[in-house]
């Protein structure tokens, strides 16, 4: 089979699951990730930006926003540094530009957040993951456990003390792509333990650990 017949049949072994329809993950084998959902929920537009850029921000090493601090000692003199990722760094007079262009028109807010929603997915997944059962993994990030450092709870806590409009893991988008294929069973395999080392890597999942 040609890879670029896999886009032909790729609607059936994919799925976009929603707090609405998260009852049809499939309980197979499977990669998955979470997304942040692009909802606007301010009518300040500067403040739906910088609230995804706080989210991608997020470091799962020190669970927080990214940040490191160093010191630097001279014969008399010692300085002190500190690198973090500037939240409010965009284009401004672009951005206001075109939005008062749509923001007075009904229609064309609501095609834009239409829209907006779907590019959730463009942005690079808050975490990513394989499973031997996609519906069980699913429904194991959704509840608060034990596990302090679980997905669910590290996500919780971080949307909490940032007050983010999307405070809960039920409200994110869950992607997953199921995997029956009968050479790939059980997500011990290597080919599925390939493909998650390098999402991992490529695609950095702010929430991932490992």
């Amino acid at each position: 089979m040609s890879l670029f017949d896999i886009w032909y049949r790729v609607n059936k072994e994919i799925y976009f699951l929603t707090f609405s329809n998260f009852q049809d993950a499939p309980q197979c084998p499977g990669i998955y990730a979470w997304y942040y959902p692009f909802r606007r929920s301010y009518d300040d537009i500067h403040e739906v930006i910088k609230e995804i850029q706080l989210v991608q921000s997020y470091d799962s090493k020190v669970h927080d926003i990214s940040r490191a601090e160093s010191e630097f000692k001279f014969k008399w003199l010692t300085y002190k540094t500190s690198i973090y990722r500037e939240i409010n760094a965009f284009d401004k007079k672009q951005i206001d530009s075109l939005w008062t262009s749509i923001n007075s028109d009904i229609n064309k807010i609501n095609a834009f957040d239409e829209i907006f929603m779907k590019c959730s997915i463009l942005m690079p997944p808050l975490y990513v993951g394989k499973t031997n059962n996609l519906k069980r993994r699913l429904h194991e990030h959704l509840f608060e456990n034990t596990n302090k450092n679980s997905f669910h709870n590290r996500y919780k806590t971080f949307s909490e003390k940032n007050k983010l409009s999307v405070r809960n893991v039920d409200d994110l988008i869950f992607v997953c792509i199921e995997n029956r294929n009968e050479n790939i069973s059980g997500e011990e395999k290597d080919i599925i333990q390939l493909i998650e080392k390098i999402m991992l890597n490529c695609a950095k999942p702010a929430f991932s650990e490992s």
